[in-house]
């Protein structure tokens, strides 16, 4: 009996999880960072005590050390245990999805799983070793004062005591456009600097590599499964959106092998023509094409009717306006407690407004393009203002 496909966005909402960790600490170490540095003394700070302000606030960096660190720790550890779980479910996935139909392509009896522990713990490596040296090493360490933590505690309150030298600013409204400033920046800084010299946030790097774990990951396992059958045909599968490398592929039945292979089919495409194994190819970072298929010529039937290339990649530059316009979204809410932790009566009104206006401009994006659907998850902010 062929066990049921089993469903794989499972999967995505479960990365989506993990990455709203790091979401959800940085929310939470920024709540802290302002409970820390709004109270009585700043509303009483004249323009005359503000280098007094400064010292007395550097003096307590070691109390935020005490306010943070038992969350970061806790958070880590969770993302730890999530992102195992997370792996072993994607392997359990995959295996359950493609073994039944790889032993049907080629009479075989159920193949040893020798090397799947290898590729999954390698990938399990990967993945932690890229959140443990690029953003818990960036939230723990021996010395405080060079966490992301402190230096964003550090930058906040020196802007801030620039902003009421000028005289322009009271002590609250500086404070508080110090803070809007620091989240339009992305927040805390992880450890990774790209090739551009681009620094990374800790928020924008979690949830990178996390959400592609998802789909390298499962790949893997898949390809490995198909490498233990001798059997390389899939039925890519077919979106709206697509990449320019995947965009001539999808919904067409291709190789998983290069051409070189001698058990490559001429009959038809392989992703090796397509950038596979490159971070902007086929099946790379950010691919929504993982979940393929394995095809049988004469067996199965080939019933999806993919959009044309140019039209799939013109899609897929509408659909990167409507990811824009949702982490507007979620910006402005994590703006919006902020206010509210500030007291700023006057930024809780603006950030009201200002996310009635996105979400407005958004349900007008997603009516206007039939191939869009309205993602609230993707909308949400999980501290509670949703």
């Amino acid at each position: 009996m062929v066990k049921p496909k089993v469903n794989t966005h499972q999967l995505t909402i479960q990365a989506s999880q993990i990455a709203d960790i790091y979401t959800d600490l940085q929310d939470e170490i920024l709540k802290q960072i302002i409970n820390r540095l709004n109270d009585d003394s700043l509303v009483k700070m004249k323009r005359d005590d503000v280098l007094k302000w400064q010292m007395q606030k550097m003096s307590e960096l070691h109390l935020l050390n005490e306010d943070t660190l038992d969350y970061i720790s806790k958070s880590v550890s969770k993302s730890h245990k999530a992102v195992k779980q997370l792996l072993s479910n994607i392997s359990k996935t995959a295996i359950n999805n493609v073994d039944g139909d790889l032993q049907r392509a080629t009479g075989k009896e159920k193949q040893p799983m020798n090397r799947i522990e290898q590729v999954l713990n390698a990938y399990s490596d990967q993945t932690l070793g890229e959140v443990n040296n690029n953003v818990n090493q960036s939230l723990i360490s021996n010395n405080f004062k060079d966490t992301a933590q402190a230096q964003a505690y550090t930058d906040i309150i020196n802007k801030t005591v620039a902003k009421v030298v000028t005289g322009l600013k009271s002590p609250q409204q500086a404070l508080a456009d110090t803070v809007y400033q620091w989240q339009n920046q992305g927040g805390l800084k992880s450890g990774f600097v790209d090739k551009g010299g681009h620094h990374w946030t800790m928020q924008g790097y979690a949830n990178t590599v996390i959400q592609s774990t998802v789909p390298r990951t499962y790949g893997a396992i898949t390809k490995q499964r198909m490498d233990d059958y001798d059997y390389h045909l899939v039925l890519y599968p077919a979106h709206p959106t697509a990449r320019e490398a995947c965009a001539p592929m999808q919904g067409h039945v291709v190789n998983m092998v290069p051409t070189s292979n001698p058990n490559f089919d001429p009959h038809y495409d392989t992703v090796y023509n397509h950038g596979y194994g490159t971070a902007g190819g086929a099946l790379g970072i950010n691919c929504s094409h993982w979940n393929f298929t394995v095809f049988i010529p004469g067996v199965n039937t080939n019933n999806l009717h993919p959009v044309p290339p140019e039209q799939a990649i013109a899609n897929a530059k509408i659909q990167q306006d409507q990811r824009r316009m949702e982490r507007a979204i979620r910006q402005s809410k994590s703006k919006l407690q902020a206010a509210e932790e500030l007291g700023d009566d006057v930024g809780i009104k603006h950030f009201k407004l200002q996310i009635r206006n996105q979400q407005s401009a958004l349900r007008q994006l997603v009516k206007k393009h039939d191939f869009l659907t309205r993602d609230y998850q993707r909308e949400k902010f999980i501290s509670g203002v949703n």
